[in-house]
């Protein structure tokens, strides 16, 4: 799979390419990722969890070739003994929930859509209880979740954040759907939570029916 993107700069005609991308990586079918390289200099790539080398082979077309890795992302999650309330942070290549929390209770993983849902897979987005016999931590590896938009349901809806931790007054709202005081996280007990974690799963309460945006940026 290539990337390719011209330089402002550049001393070649219009059509010729300045740079070219190239990934080893297989990403399937329905994941995809965008390089906005406008206003990002070369060293800025880093910040993306890029790696990049510079062959320093040239030609009128392709002057510079670079090999680009995605560097996966881990995330350790915490649970207790019982009942916990769960969430997908990362892109991962199996979301079944016997390989994401390999402690957990068998058949107990449930959604909320006005009632409890018995599930086997996690969703992006979406919060869980899961039943777990001890107290322990798992570790999650994969891509970087950085946006989300979330439709949510008038009255109790059950929900998770991204990759980073996420102040709630940094989620967008913009139908004002969020009931202040309303988000709660789970242990042992209700909490009430000013911010999302990664791994975790919320109830929020929603005034209406519509979206939020919660977003990295």
């Amino acid at each position: 799979m290539g990337y390719t993107w011209r330089s402002d700069g550049s001393s070649f005609n219009p059509g010729k390419l300045d740079y070219i991308f190239y990934s080893d990586a297989t990403i399937d079918t329905g994941r995809h990722f965008t390089l906005n390289t406008l206003a990002m200099e070369e060293a800025t790539l880093m910040e993306y969890g890029l790696e990049w080398d510079d062959t320093q082979e040239a030609s009128d077309h392709l002057p510079r070739v670079f090999d680009i890795t995605l560097n996966d992302l881990d995330i350790g999650v915490d649970f207790n003994a019982g009942w916990n309330l769960v969430g997908l942070p990362l892109e991962v290549d199996d979301a079944y929930y016997q390989i994401l929390f390999p402690e957990s209770v068998e058949g107990t993983l449930y959604s909320f859509d006005g009632g409890y849902v018995q599930e086997n897979e996690l969703l992006h987005g979406s919060g869980y209880w899961l039943l777990f016999e001890n107290s322990g931590n798992v570790t999650i590896i994969g891509n970087g979740l950085n946006q989300l938009i979330i439709e949510l349901n008038q009255g109790w809806n059950l929900i998770s954040g991204i990759s980073i931790e996420l102040p709630l007054e940094s989620v967008e709202d913009p139908e004002n759907l969020i009931i202040p005081g309303t988000v709660y996280s789970f242990e042992n007990v209700y909490v009430q939570a000013d911010s999302f974690q990664p791994g975790n799963g919320y109830w929020l309460r929603s005034s209406g029916t519509g979206a939020i945006i919660l977003n990295q940026n």
